[in-house]
C-alpha cells in the first residue's frame, strides 16, 4: 500500500486508493508533467510477471491501447519504480458497478442503459480485434449521472489465442466466464457478449446464471454448456429475458454474434418500449 504523498517514478504523486482486485491496487495520482490526474494500478508483488510474461503483459498493454471510445477507460503507459510495476490510465469519477451492485438490483433504466454503453465499448475492442475476457461489475464504472464506463483490458488477449496460462491456470473470474472459456477453448467477441449476459442478469435480477455454491459447482455447470435458468427475472418484459436468455446461448453461434448486434437490439428492445426509452437514455448519458 502507497501512502498518500509517495511518488512513483519521480512523476506520480499518489492522492489516494480508488480500488484493489486481484490484480493490484489502483491509486488516484497527480502527474506533474502533464498536471492531470491519472488513474494508477501497481500490481500486487506476487502477481509480478517474469521477464518473458512481462513481455506479453505489454503486448496486450499495445493491444488494449488501440480501443478509443468514450465508454472505455483508456490505458496511457505501463510503468516500473524499482520493484513496482504500474500501469497508467484515465482517471473517471464513479464507484464500479458491483459497489453500485451493494444494495441490490438497479432501476430497469439504469440497468439497461449501462449494458447499452458497454455494448457499445466492447463493439469498439472487438473491431480491433480485441476481447476483453473479465467483464463484470469490478470492471465497469459508473457515475452518478449513470454514465459507465469498461475498464481493464489487463488480461485481454487478441481474437483466436488461448485464454489459459501455460500452466492451464484459468484466466478471469469464474462467476463470469463462458462455456467456452472454462473448457480452455479459443475464445472472440461472443465471450464477452456472455459475460455481459450475466451481469445484465445481475443488474436486473440480482442473480448471476449458473453460478454454483463453489468454485468447482460454477466450472461444472459452465462447462458441461447447461442452459440458463432465468426464473429469477420473470418479472421482467419479455424483451429484456429474451434479450438476456440469447446473450447466454451456451452455443457461441447461437447468441448475438457481435456486441454491434447487441447494441442495436438493446436500442430497439423488441417491442418492449420502455427498453426503447432506457437506450434513448443510455446514449443521453454516454454524451454527458
Amino acid at each position: 500500500m502507497l501512502p498518500v504523498g509517495a511518488r512513483l517514478s519521480g512523476r506520480y504523486q499518489i492522492l489516494g486508493v480508488t480500488g484493489a482486485g486481484g490484480m493490484g491496487i489502483v491509486y488516484r495520482a497527480h502527474d506533474d508533467k502533464l498536471d492531470v490526474t491519472v488513474a494508477i494500478k501497481v500490481l500486487r508483488p506476487e502477481r509480478q510477471p517474469d521477464e518473458s510474461a512481462l513481455e506479453r503483459f505489454r503486448e496486450e498493454i499495445r493491444l488494449a491501447r488501440k480501443v478509443t471510445h468514450p465508454n472505455v477507460v483508456r490505458i496511457h503507459d505501463i510503468g516500473q519504480d524499482g520493484d513496482l510495476l504500474y500501469l497508467t490510465m484515465d482517471h473517471v469519477e464513479g464507484v464500479t458497478l458491483r459497489e453500485r451492485l451493494a444494495d441490490g438490483p438497479l432501476p430497469r433504466h439504469e440497468a439497461l442503459g449501462i449494458a447499452h454503453a458497454i455494448s457499445d465499448a466492447l463493439a469498439a475492442a472487438h473491431d480491433e480485434g480485441i476481447v476483453h475476457r473479465d467483464l463484470k461489475p469490478d470492471n465497469i464504472i459508473v457515475s452518478r449521472n449513470g454514465r459507465a464506463w469498461l475498464a481493464d483490458f489487463g488480461i485481454a488477449r487478441a481474437e483466436g489465442t488461448d485464454r489459459r496460462t501455460k500452466d492451464g491456470i484459468l484466466l478471469g473470474t469464474p462467476n463470469y466466464l463462458s462455456p467456452e472459456q472454462i473448457r480452455g477453448e479459443n475464445v472472440d467477441g461472443r465471450t464477452d457478449i456472455y459475460a455481459l449476459g450475466l451481469v445484465l442478469s445481475e443488474m436486473l435480477g440480482g442473480v448471476v446464471p449458473l453460478r454454483g455454491e463453489t468454485f468447482e459447482e460454477t466450472v461444472a455447470q459452465r462447462a458441461a454448456g447447461r442452459e440458463a435458468d432465468l426464473t429469477a427475472l420473470k418479472t421482467l418484459p419479455a424483451g429484456a429475458r429474451r434479450i438476456i436468455a440469447r446473450c447466454l446461448a451456451p452455443k457461441p453461434a447461437d447468441r448475438y454474434q457481435n456486441a454491434r448486434e447487441l447494441a442495436t437490439d438493446l436500442a430497439r428492445g423488441g417491442a418492449d418500449l420502455r427498453l426503447r426509452k432506457a437506450a434513448r437514455w443510455a446514449g443521453a448519458a454516454a454524451l454527458g
